[in-house]
This record gives structure tokens, sequence and C-alpha cells, in this order.
């Protein structure tokens, strides 16, 4: 599917089924999945982002003059416009009946609740600019953080429950599956993890962290160095391993736990003397929990990352921002996308029939979901023979 304007934004709704794209020509869209256009949002401005509700009924989106806007999808009518001139950020609550907004103008240090009638329900005050707030999963609590190095977690009546502290500028912070845990990064290199209550349970000994995931069910986390080895902690900050690379010489680009948590995924690329050496190839590596390596293969090209697909049978990369390939978990090569354009990110939809990319290409059919979609569709393809059909499952017309 090809969309005119500069795409913002591309989101699966929630039961992955369509896709929700946001764009400059004033637009978001909804599409089926085989890229037919099923709906328009038409706005006064360059649409900046837009995402479902958490059950699908409704689209919110972000305009580029500040503009939030709900829209119920049934009735495809406009719900309501909220009156905060320049909203930075925004997010529905679980149950959707609320929308968190930080704003992005000079001097406005708050982040505010509405209702979806866009009444004003709670304001949330701080001393410097906010610049995140999310509900948590529960939707109970909201989490913001802001420029004066300070993380607050909310009660959903608006009573300050717990501040953390930061010694320095904070660049980012994330939350664990469960959300008893967050971990936040900050200017000055250190990563902190705390617990629910507001507690600082340890600081991180390792400078220039690049990238930090929990596993799924929280209990360990895996970071990234631009100075150390990838390196896997428990959730009170205690060292497990380090994956035994060689830190002068290899470079990590990405590193992720498998879906089923047995596993590790790193891709990375050799250097020497501190330069990428272009002549080389990437390497992507497989890991068990205890640091020994599984398998490892080579990627043609620097490879930027690598991701498992939902079943964990499956790898695809990323490689020289042009070249999106898929392996099974031997390290066999099994397709490469025609990618046109540059791209740095390749994701699998949760059901693993669909690819997603940045690429001008917004949407890949796997071949596993190509048959998904024959077997649903058959009459939708030039007649196959009866072989064909009983082979593969497909019904006959």
């Amino acid at each position: 599917m090809f969309i005119p304007g500069a795409v913002s934004s591309t989101v699966f709704s929630p039961d992955g089924t369509q896709i929700l794209t946001a764009s400059g020509d004033k637009m978001a869209r909804i599409w089926n999945l085989e890229g037919k256009l099923l709906q328009v949002f038409d706005h006064k401005s360059g649409v900046k982002s837009a995402a479902f509700s958490p059950d699908g009924s409704q689209i919110l989106t972000q305009t580029l003059d500040g503009g939030v806007w709900v829209w119920h999808i049934d009735r495809n009518w406009l719900r309501t416009r909220y009156k905060q001139a320049t909203v930075n950020t925004v997010s529905f609550s679980p149950d959707r009946d609320r929308i968190l907004t930080t704003s992005r103008q000079y001097g406005d240090t708050t982040a505010t609740v509405w209702d979806l009638e866009g009444n004003r329900l709670l304001t949330l005050p701080h001393r410097g600019k906010v610049y995140s707030a999310v509900f948590s999963p529960d939707g109970s609590q909201m989490l913001t953080t802001a420029s004066d190095s300070t993380i607050t977690v909310w009660g959903q009546n608006g009573q300050r429950l717990y501040t953390l502290f930061m010694p320095d500028l904070m660049y980012s912070a994330i939350a664990s599956p469960s959300a008893k845990w967050v971990l936040t990064r900050s200017h000055g290199g250190k990563t902190a993890v705390w617990n629910e209550n507001g507690k600082p349970l340890c600081v991180l000994p390792q400078g220039s962290i690049n990238s930090a995931v929990f596993s799924r069910d929280g209990s360990r986390l895996l970071t990234t160095s631009a100075t150390d080895k990838p390196t896997v902690w428990d959730s009170s900050g205690k060292f497990l391993l380090k994956l035994p690379y060689n830190k002068y010489r290899d470079f990590v680009t990405s590193a992720v736990f498998s879906p089923s948590q047995s596993l590790i995924l790193t891709s990375s690329i050799y250097t020497e003397d501190n330069y990428l050496d272009v002549n080389r190839d990437g390497t992507v590596t497989i890991w068990d929990w205890n640091g020994k390596r599984i398998k490892a293969f080579r990627v043609p090209g620097l490879v930027n990352s690598a991701n498992f697909s939902p079943d964990g049978q499956q790898i695809i990369t990323v490689a020289d921002h042009k070249a999106v390939t898929v392996w099974d978990h031997t390290g066999k090569q099994l397709y490469t996308l025609p990618i046109q354009g540059s791209v740095s990110s390749a994701v699998f939809s949760p059901d693993g029939n669909w690819i997603a990319t940045d690429s001008n290409k917004v949407l890949w059919l796997t071949p596993e979901g190509a048959l998904n979609w024959l077997k649903k569709n058959p009459g939708k393809v030039a007649p196959l023979s009866a072989e064909i059909r009983e082979a593969y499952g497909v019904p006959v017309r």
C-alpha cells in the first residue's frame, strides 16, 4: 500500500486484522491486511500519530497543530476534540474511558487526564516539562517523567504516590511486564532499577548502556553497552552473566530474549581499531540462559537488528538499512524481502502471518500467512490443481 504524504506512524489493530496509518497529508487511514483502504479520517492539519483504543472500537489521533481527536470507528464520526493547544504525547487508559496527555507548550509543566467527552478530569503538576505520561497496565496508576529528573507515580484520583529522583537528566524509563519494577537511564550514564514503592533497588555498574529489555516474566534484565559485553541481571540488579563477546572487537547492535524465555538472540558487527570493518559481515548468535553459544551465523552486510518470530522458530534481520531477511532457527536463509528504500527495523505480527517494516512497503505477507489467506479465500486466486489443493489443505470452491 502506498500512502500520500510522509507516513508518521503505523500500528496494527488489537486483533491484528487491520492497519492504522497517520500521514502528513492530513489523513489517518484504516486498511485491511490485503492493502484495501477501509476508512479515512480527515483532519485540518498533518497527522502526527494515530492509535486504536484497547478494544479497537475507536481511534485516537494527534495532529501537528496540537489537536487530539477521538473517532468512533463503526459510525465514522468525530467524538470530541481536546482543548489543549500543544499536545506532545497522548495515550488511552486500558479501560478506554480516559485519555492522558502532555503538552509541548513553553512553560506548561502538567499532564492532563480527560474523559471521552473532552472534559478535563485531572491535572498532574510537575516542576519541569513533562516528557512522557502513561497508564499502568491495570489503569489504576499513572507514570510520568519530567525534565527535573523525576519519575512520578500517581493514583487514579491524581494523588502523588511517590517520586523517583535521578541525579541526571533522564533519557528513558521502562517498566517490567508486571509493572513491579521501573528501569531508568540518565544523562550521566547511570541505569537504575526501582521497586513499585519508589525505592531504589540498584544502580547497574555498567556505563553507556545502549539498550535494556526485561524478560517476559520480569525476572531478568538484558543490557547492551558500547563499552562492555551484553549482560544479564536479575530484577534486583544482581549480576548473572556476561555473553562472551570480545568487547574490543565486536559491537553488539541488538539483544532480545526469545518468546519462550529460554534463549537470547544478539546481532553484532565486527570492528577493528574502533572502526567498522565494511569488508566483513554481521553475525547473529543464539545463546542459552547460561551464556553458552548454541548457534551463530553470518548475515551479509552490517546487521542492524535481529528479532524472533512469535513462535521462536524464525529470525528476521535488517542489514545495511536495505536487506530484510528471514532465517530459520538454525541459520538457514528462508527468503529476503524485495525492499525499496532505506529500512531500519522489521518485526513479525503477533500471529506470524505478516511482517511490518518502516520502508515504503508498509506490510509483507509471510509464506505461512499467504497459505492461511489462501485457505480463507480459495476463490480469489487462479484455479489450483486438485493435487495442490489436497497437499496444502486449500478448500475446493
